[in-house]
């Protein structure tokens, strides 16, 4: 965890503490291994920096889709490296992996979300920064159904397992 803490340092800047605390705060509330969720924050974040996006603006999005990530890995019953790894991808243009969360994406798609959310107009050419923001927004809109899952699912055996896992870990750093 001090690795992973060290890089949020690195890439996040003062914002570093955001990604931390929401770290621990879904550890706290559900388990989540606190080092899986920093180390695919800093992954997203790393991505969103190079894009061109503010410390603060990548902070928050990678804590949203981070969490995100917790959701659609509780709904799918994929493992949450494997979702983080999925989302990651999907936000640097490869929507093959999505297909398994129920996200579909390519680049028209991406270009229809551009043109929604004004990003480019109609035939215009689509910026690197643009293509990113497009690809999450239909990242977040077809994961919309995950939202709320890590909750949904906390009293069910599965979510109760993956708690008590993820809170051994997080007790194995300390």
């Amino acid at each position: 965890m001090e690795q992973q803490t060290h890089r949020a340092d690195v890439i996040f800047k003062l914002y570093s503490k955001d990604v931390i605390e929401k770290s621990k705060e879904m550890g706290d509330a559900f388990g989540v291994p606190r080092e899986e969720f920093v180390k695919g924050a800093n992954s997203l974040g790393a991505l969103f920096k190079a894009e061109g996006f503010t410390s603060e603006q990548a902070s928050k999005l990678a804590t949203g889709f981070s969490t995100l990530a917790i959701n659609a890995s509780r709904l799918t019953g994929i493992p949450l490296p494997e979702v983080m790894e999925k989302i990651m991808k999907g936000a640097a243009g490869s929507g093959k992996g999505l297909k398994d969360l129920g996200v579909y994406m390519n680049d028209d798609v991406v270009k229809a979300e551009a043109f929604k959310l004004g990003l480019v107009k109609l035939g215009g050419e689509l910026t690197e920064s643009a293509k990113i923001q497009a690809r999450l927004s239909v990242i977040s809109k077809g994961l919309s159904d995950a939202n709320g899952q890590a909750g949904a699912t906390a009293n069910t055996v599965m979510g109760r397992w993956e708690a008590f896992t993820g809170r051994i870990a997080n007790l194995a750093e300390t």
